[in-house]
């Protein structure tokens, strides 16, 4: 939200937006004998994108994307907006009471927490979306064999939650058409945050929504 410029002073139904700081805009590819050079059509740097942003796929590794990545942390944004400012999936500072639980997660790197806040809002991804987002772990045997120890369990925090009930509250006082336009959120983020990249709407099916209706000027 803070790279969407909007201009000061302008018509309140009618807003000028730019957009801005494309500073983080190429790709990368290290080759079989570590060299870095310029990427291919279908290999890409797996840490692009800030972390409150980055797509689940990319926590796993995946080097071979298209413009999934970008229809997540489009959703990321228009959480972020909706919720005004507060990120949906930004990793807590303290997670447990328990006194040797906070220390290991003090410890982790800020990619493993962003990784375990995922998975306490979407639930653990099953081996077919592990393999639908990076088809390289599907075909590490051993891996495989662990993964398929560890049953999928369901979310702990679920992001729909705690968007919903800050939108039912603004609702409440912006009356019975915000509260419409609530649940055409919810639908089209539920559509954007899941773990499988190709199974997200495009960009045209976005712009597409009910919800940006007015913005469009349909």
């Amino acid at each position: 939200p803070d790279n969407l410029l909007i201009e000061s002073g302008c018509d309140r139904d009618q807003p000028r937006c730019l957009l801005s700081d494309f500073g983080q805009a190429k790709f990368v590819k290290v080759d079989t004998v570590g060299a870095v050079g310029d990427a291919t059509e279908d290999h890409h740097c797996p840490h692009a994108f800030a972390s409150l942003y980055r797509a689940p796929e990319l926590c796993f590794g995946c080097s071979e994307y298209t413009t999934s990545p970008d229809v997540w942390a489009f959703g990321c944004v228009f959480s972020a907006v909706l919720l005004s400012g507060f990120h949906l999936f930004d990793a807590p500072e303290v997670i447990s009471r328990d006194v040797q639980l906070q220390a290991a997660y003090s410890e982790m790197e800020h990619e493993q927490r962003h990784l375990l806040t995922l998975i306490d809002s979407l639930g653990t991804p099953s081996f077919d979306e592990l393999a639908a987002m990076n088809p390289a772990l599907a075909a590490d045997t051993e891996r495989v064999k662990s993964w398929m120890r560890i049953p999928p369990r369901a979310a702990c925090r679920p992001w729909q939650a705690r968007l919903t009930t800050e939108l039912e509250q603004r609702a409440a006082v912006e009356g019975l058409n915000w509260r419409q336009r609530t649940h055409m959120a919810v639908d089209l983020l539920e559509a954007i945050f899941v773990y499988p990249p190709d199974a997200r709407p495009s960009g045209d099916t976005l712009a597409s929504s009910a919800f940006f209706d007015r913005l469009a000027g349909r």
